[in-house]
């Protein structure tokens, strides 16, 4: 007895080649996706910049509410340095910060956010280009 076996629709032939297709654009979807994630989960794993008003808020907001007050940020950058020989320049850190957190806040709450500290950030950044030309 002879085997019949049905034969194939023509649309088989014509699909096979497309599956293949399909199947290696998937392929190449899914890398396109990785290396287009990739600068997004480098810049996560890079360290900040140290004049990033988040990351500044991160590290110097002691009680982490979300915003600095003059005193976290003396602490923070005086820390419990004890060291003679920088009496110069603490006092010249506290009187700059005191001008320049006074000028960024702007709605005098005591308070620097995100915003406010970017503003700290650039009066500083602008007090040490001055000194540089000097």
């Amino acid at each position: 007895r002879a085997s019949h076996t049905a034969p194939r629709p023509a649309h088989a032939n014509f699909l096979a080649p497309m599956r293949r297709t399909m199947a290696a654009a998937g392929v190449a979807l899914a890398a396109l996706l990785v290396c287009s994630m990739a600068p997004a989960i480098a810049a996560e794993e890079e360290e900040a910049s140290p004049d990033d008003p988040h990351a500044i808020l991160k590290e110097m907001d002691a009680n982490k509410d979300g915003k600095l007050t003059y005193a976290e940020m003396f602490d923070s950058v005086m820390g419990e340095d004890d060291d003679d020989g920088s009496e110069e320049f603490k006092e010249d850190f506290k009187n700059r910060l005191e001008k320049h957190f006074k000028a960024s806040d702007e709605n005098g709450d005591g308070f620097l956010e995100v915003e406010e500290i970017r503003k700290l950030v650039a009066a500083f950044s602008a007090d040490a280009e001055s000194e540089e030309e000097l």
